[in-house]
């Protein structure tokens, strides 16, 4: 993230420093926490009253390297949700023998195993899924286990934490059905606490009907790009805009870049880096130019696609 910051900011003070007058406004902002959720940044700002008094009509978010030299636009983003599974149960002597159903592990051993055949299944559609679009299956992954206190004594709670990001057409009611009856079959003294419960964000549309999308690919294609529209497998703050109405897309202009977010070594080569203010320039030079004729409301660029009543 702070190589894109710093792309935006240089790619502006260019546009600056050639006293290029804009037909619009260009706000930069910088918020803190879109790796938790975006509970303090930008779901709060997007609904303020500052928000509203900039009058945004559209918006852009990261996105994420591309190991070729074609750029990847995320046009909509996962929901996300993270689900914190707490177990209570039977405690004693580590030399006691209570049935397993009756211990906190033995309940949370039983919900692990019902949410690991939900996952099995999701894993399957996954693998088959187009490479530039995640939107086909609902990601779940434990990823937190916290329990037990000396290993002499049977851990009288355990607590899971899962992280999920929802296939984009399903019906998040009928999801949280199932979730909550596979978890529960486990047996009693179970709480269920949803850590974060992402409502689906709408799609930007990605056509000529979009004059924001022609405004970035006009300025992509100045400096010899071609543009991939996906939905990633992850979420960005994005997805809080498209569910103020305001259209997103989100790009990282790293290209020829190995894909290591969050993993050992990640890296970004200098030239890379250099080009991609280029690119920003060259995006944000167009997007800035069009005329407020050329446009309508914002949520006019935006297409809902989840489906009522759609379960996995």
């Amino acid at each position: 993230m702070k190589s894109v910051s710093i792309q935006y900011y240089e790619a502006l003070k260019r546009l600056k420093s050639k006293n290029i007058t804009l037909v619009r406004n260009v706000y930069m902002t910088l918020m803190p926490d879109e790796e938790v959720g975006g509970q303090s940044g930008m779901v709060p700002f997007s609904t303020s009253n500052d928000f509203k008094a900039l009058n945004v009509g559209f918006e852009m978010d990261e996105g994420g390297p591309s190991p070729t030299r074609r750029l990847s636009v995320i046009y909509q983003d996962k929901s996300v949700w993270q689900v914190q599974v707490d177990c209570r149960g039977t405690a004693g002597h580590g030399s006691s023998f209570p049935t397993t159903a009756s211990t906190a592990i033995g309940k949370c051993f039983h919900v692990m195993k019902n949410l690991f055949e939900i996952r099995n299944q999701q894993y399957k559609i996954a693998v088959n899924a187009p490479a530039t679009d995640a939107s086909h299956y609902t990601s779940l992954n434990l990823n937190e286990v916290s329990c037990g206190t000396a290993p002499n004594v049977i851990a009288n709670d355990v607590r899971l934490t899962y992280d999920i990001r929802l296939n984009t057409k399903l019906d998040e009611n009928a999801f949280q059905r199932r979730l909550e009856k596979e978890i529960h079959e486990a047996g009693d003294g179970i709480d269920i606490t949803y850590l974060l419960k992402d409502p689906q964000s709408p799609a930007t549309v990605t056509t000529s009907a979009n004059p924001y999308w022609n405004a970035v690919v006009k300025g992509a294609k100045e400096t010899g790009i071609d543009l991939v529209p996906i939905i990633p497998s992850g979420s960005t703050d994005a997805r809080a805009l498209r569910r103020s109405g305001i259209p997103a897309l989100g790009m990282s202009p790293l290209l020829n870049t190995t894909i290591l977010a969050h993993a050992v070594n990640e890296h970004l080569a200098a030239s890379t880096f250099l080009h991609g203010i280029d690119i920003y320039e060259k995006i944000i030079l167009e997007l800035g130019s069009i005329p407020a004729k050329q446009t309508g409301p914002p949520s006019n660029y935006l297409v809902h696609t989840r489906q009522p009543g759609l379960e996995l």
